[in-house]
C-alpha cells in the first residue's frame, strides 16, 4: 500500500528545514507550486488517478537534489526517489516512471511521454502567467548567490533568450499559457538599458 500523505508530509518538512536560505527559487514553495500546476494540467489532460499520484510524487521530488548540489540535481533527485520510495510502497516500475518525469524537467526539456510533458510544463508554467516577474526575481536572487557578478542587463538577455527558445508541451499549456508567455516576452523586449 502506498502512503502518500506521510511521504508528502515528510518530504515537504524536509525541504522546509534543509533548503539553504540562498535557494530563493528552488525551495519548498516552488515544489508546492509545481505540484499544484501538475494537478491542474493533469485534470485538463484527463490523467488517471494512479498516474496523477505518480505525477504528484515526481513533482514532490523533482528538485530535492538541490539539497545536495544544484549541478545534476535531477540525477540526485532520482537517487533520492529510488532510496525513499520503496519504503512508502512504490514498486520498481512506478519509481522508473517517476524518475523519467524528474529527468524531463532538466533544461533543455525533452519529455518523451504524456506524464513527462505534464511535469515539464508544470515546472515552468509560471512563465506563462502573471507570476512570471515574481519567479524571475527569485531566480535572479538565487543565481546571484552563485554568480555575484551577474547583473540585471545580463539577466534580462538570458530571460529573453530562454522565453524565445521555450515551448510548452501539453495542449492545456499551449492553449492557456502560450499567449501570456508571449506577453511576458514582449514586455521584456520593450525594456531599454542605458549603455
Amino acid at each position: 500500500m502506498i502512503h502518500l500523505e506521510k511521504l508528502f508530509q515528510f518530504t515537504l518538512d524536509r525541504l522546509e528545514s534543509e533548503t539553504p536560505s540562498y535557494l530563493k527559487y528552488h525551495n519548498a514553495e516552488h515544489t508546492r507550486q509545481v505540484i499544484r500546476s501538475a494537478e491542474i494540467i493533469a485534470a485538463a489532460e484527463n490523467v488517471s488517478n494512479s498516474d496523477l499520484d505518480l505525477l504528484r510524487v515526481a513533482s514532490l521530488f523533482h528538485d530535492i537534489g538541490y539539497l545536495q548540489n544544484r549541478f545534476e540535481h535531477e540525477e540526485l533527485s532520482c537517487q533520492e526517489a529510488r532510496k525513499q520510495l520503496p519504503s512508502y510502497g512504490f514498486d520498481g516500475e512506478q519509481i522508473t516512471k517517476i524518475c523519467g518525469m524528474i529527468m524531463a524537467t532538466r533544461i533543455p526539456q525533452n519529455p518523451t511521454n504524456h506524464l513527462e510533458k505534464i511535469i515539464a510544463d508544470a515546472d515552468l508554467e509560471y512563465i506563462g502567467t502573471d507570476l512570471y516577474e515574481k519567479g524571475s526575481r527569485l531566480l535572479f536572487d538565487e543565481l546571484k548567490h552563485f554568480s555575484p557578478n551577474l547583473n540585471i542587463k545580463e539577466w534580462h538577455k538570458m530571460k529573453i533568450a530562454f522565453l524565445e527558445n521555450h515551448h510548452f508541451h501539453t495542449d492545456f499549456c499551449i492553449q492557456s499559457r502560450e499567449s501570456m508567455k508571449a506577453e511576458n516576452l514582449k514586455r521584456l523586449k520593450s525594456v531599454k538599458f542605458e549603455d
